[in-house]
C-alpha cells in the first residue's frame, strides 16, 4: 500500500468556510450600521420639542417607513447572495467529494509510492502528487455533473 500525506479536499473546505464567512460579517456590519442609523433618526425626532406632534408622528412614520424598505432590499440581496453561496458551496463540496474517492483510489497502490494530497501555492492548489518507481504523477480531480 502507498504512503499517503496531507488531507485531500481540505483546500475546497476552507475555500467554502472562507466566502460564507465574509458574506456573514458584511451582512451583520450592514444591519449593525442600519439598525444604527434609524435608531438615531428616530431619537432626533423626539428630541425636537419645537415640532407639533403631529409632524413628530410623521417624521417618526417616514423614517420607519425608509427603514423597512432598506430592509426589504437588503434581505433580497442577502437572499441572492445566500443562494449563490450555496451553490458555491456544493460545488466546492463535489470537489472535496472528488478528491476523497481519488485520494481512496490512490492508496491502493503497491509499496512504493508516495502520495502527497493537497500541496496548497501561492500560484494555486494542486490535489495529488504521487512519486513512485514509474514516475513523478500531478492529478487535479474534476468531478462531473452527474454527481
Amino acid at each position: 500500500m502507498a504512503q499517503v500525506f496531507g488531507e485531500s479536499g481540505r483546500n475546497a473546505a476552507e475555500q467554502s468556510y472562507r466566502r460564507t464567512r465574509r458574506f456573514l460579517v458584511i451582512g451583520l456590519v450592514g444591519i449593525a450600521l442600519l439598525s444604527l442609523i434609524s435608531g438615531f433618526t428616530v431619537g432626533a425626532g423626539f428630541a425636537i420639542p419645537r415640532l407639533r406632534w403631529q409632524l413628530t408622528v410623521l417624521v417618526v412614520l417616514s423614517v420607519a417607513c425608509l427603514f423597512w424598505v432598506l430592509a426589504f432590499l437588503i434581505y433580497r440581496w442577502a437572499s441572492r447572495k445566500m443562494d449563490a453561496l450555496d451553490r458555491d458551496r456544493m460545488s466546492w463540496r463535489k470537489g472535496a467529494l472528488g478528491e476523497w474517492l481519488t485520494e481512496e483510489t490512490l492508496k491502493s497502490l503497491p509499496d512504493g509510492y508516495v502520495v502527497i494530497n493537497d500541496v496548497t501555492q501561492k500560484f494555486g492548489n494542486i490535489d495529488h502528487v504521487v512519486i513512485g518507481p514509474t514516475g513523478v504523477y500531478v492529478i487535479d480531480t474534476k468531478i462531473g455533473k452527474e454527481l
